[in-house]
């Protein structure tokens, strides 16, 4: 069982790694970082520290890990569909079971480095006064969404 999670981890992993991806993931982790750049730019007094910290959790933990998930998982589950491969899955002892926490587990990982990269990138430009505990707390948050939407 565990064997056959990890090949479908290490195929899918191939398979996820295109230039298109690649570009959704500098799209996702790049989004809420310009967000608060723009948002900081337009602010005509400095912003309190209470409501840049909730903006930076609902960027990034909510809007972020949201959508990256929705982009990333959606997929995995049609493309089984489309191929057909899902008579093989249910016919295969722990096929479902195997496809299913090998995509959960790549559609997270995905997720979760846009985000912890968007994480520091919006701490970063928040001008808040302690950017890198803003930082810690949104890195954890968005491991525990990452897990928990994907689920």
């Amino acid at each position: 069982m565990f064997n056959a999670i990890l090949q479908v981890i290490r195929f899918e992993g191939r398979r996820t790694r295109t230039t298109g991806r690649v570009g959704i993931w500098l799209a996702l982790a790049a989004f809420p970082s310009l967000l608060m750049i723009l948002l900081q730019a337009q602010a005509r007094q400095t912003i309190p520290n209470e409501p840049l910290a909730l903006m930076a959790f609902y960027l990034v933990v909510q809007v972020g890990c949201m959508l990256g998930l929705l982009l990333w998982a959606t997929p995995a589950v049609g493309s089984e569909l489309e191929a057909q491969t899902w008579i093989y899955l249910a016919l295969r002892p722990h096929g479902k079971t195997a496809t299913l926490i090998g995509k959960y587990v790549i559609a997270t990982a995905w997720t979760a480095s846009a985000g912890l990269v968007s994480a520091a990138g919006v701490a970063f430009f928040s001008r808040y006064p302690d950017p890198w505990t803003l930082a810690a707390a949104l890195m954890v948050l968005v491991l525990i969404s990452s897990a928990c939407y994907a689920a």
